[in-house]
């Protein structure tokens, strides 16, 4: 039986590493797409049709978190903007820009934390696979 036909035959494999993948690329996104200030509504769409996953696609989007997780964020230039000229809008600027720092690393740091907890799910997934290919039912 071959690896395609194993996962095919435990849905919930095979649902776990779409979900898996998903995560990752929602991770990516979010990393990437973190200077957008603005909220989309979402539009509905047509449900998504499921396809296998294989092994392959695991190790590639793992080798994919590991190249988003290593790009550094860009920094946002402050300096163009107008500076204030009394001190009251200058200290409410500045603490508006602390709590927006702030902010931005708790998001980093979940960012972080789910992107780990994401890899570790796929090298248990990857391990799953590799223990049913040495001992099949």
């Amino acid at each position: 039986m071959s690896l395609v036909e194993r996962v095919l035959a435990r849905p919930t494999l095979m649902i776990a590493l779409v979900v898996a993948v998903i995560a990752l690329i929602l991770g990516a996104w979010l990393l990437l797409g973190s200077n957008k200030s603005s909220v989309v509504a979402a539009k509905p769409s047509t449900p998504a049709t499921v396809q296998p996953v294989s092994v392959q696609d695991t190790t590639v989007a793992s080798a994919a978190s590991a190249v988003i997780a290593s790009t550094p964020v860009p920094a946002v230039n402050v300096a163009s903007a107008p500076l204030p000229t009394d001190k009251a809008t200058a200290a409410e600027e500045l603490d508006r820009l602390h709590d927006e720092n702030s902010r931005l690393n708790e998001r980093k740091a979940q960012l972080a934390k789910q992107l780990e907890t994401s890899n570790k799910i796929l090298a248990l997934k990857e391990q799953q696979i590799k223990e049913l290919e040495k001992n099949p039912l």
